[in-house]
């Protein structure tokens, strides 16, 4: 299993990089977020939702690839447990991003994402043209849900987003001068052995 690297980004450090992906496409979306807002004792389970989109509201839960039955049965108990919806994303923000909404009644269908009508709102619909049988608006202003077909501008953006490699934390020029200075007093004790052993030898 890859372990996934914490991202730091816009002042909150997420758990992966594709949790700081998506909290870019709801920032540049317009859509405000609360990064693990709360937990839930569900059932057996302690679960604390990976971001909370209050304007809709629904908990959005991000997933690096296909969720396992437990992901699964966790997400249907947090929203019969919480009485909002949850939409499952897997992977990074794109084109073709594979999602999930879950609905409180416990139905569940594949959903993808749509611009607004001439706006940067996004809705949640059951086809990816915006023309299906049901759609969310995940702003509360939103009125004319697009049926071009269209992606949003941000997934892509978002999606595509790069990452500075992670800071370890060493000066490397700090290590480097205090190499050179452990080296300088080895080179002196070396020295002073050998000025030892040539008294030595000679007395």
């Amino acid at each position: 299993m890859i372990k996934a690297i914490p991202q730091k980004v816009d002042g909150i450090l997420f758990r992966s990089r594709t949790e700081a992906r998506w909290a870019t496409f709801f920032r540049l979306a317009k859509l405000p977020y609360h990064y693990e807002p709360e937990g839930f004792q569900l059932g057996e389970d302690w679960y604390v939702p990976d971001f909370f989109l209050p304007t809709v509201p629904v908990y959005v839960e991000v997933k690096p690839g296909e969720p396992n039955e437990r992901e699964i049965r966790v997400a249907a108990a947090l929203a019969a447990t919480a009485r909002k919806p949850v939409l499952m994303a897997m992977g990074n923000p794109c084109q073709t991003s594979q999602l999930i909404w879950f609905d409180v009644t416990g139905s569940t269908a594949k959903c993808y994402l749509v611009p607004e009508y001439k706006d940067i709102g996004v809705w949640a619909t059951d086809r990816p043209d915006g023309g299906g049988e049901w759609a969310t608006p995940l702003h509360r202003w939103l009125r004319n849900c697009s049926t071009t077909g269209e992606t949003h501008p941000a997934l892509v953006e978002a999606g595509l987003m790069q990452f500075k490699k992670p800071d370890i934390g060493i000066d490397t020029s700090k290590a480097r001068n205090e190499i050179a200075s452990l080296q300088s007093v080895v080179a002196d004790l070396l020295a002073k052995i050998s000025a030892a052993e040539r008294e030595s030898d000679s007395a």
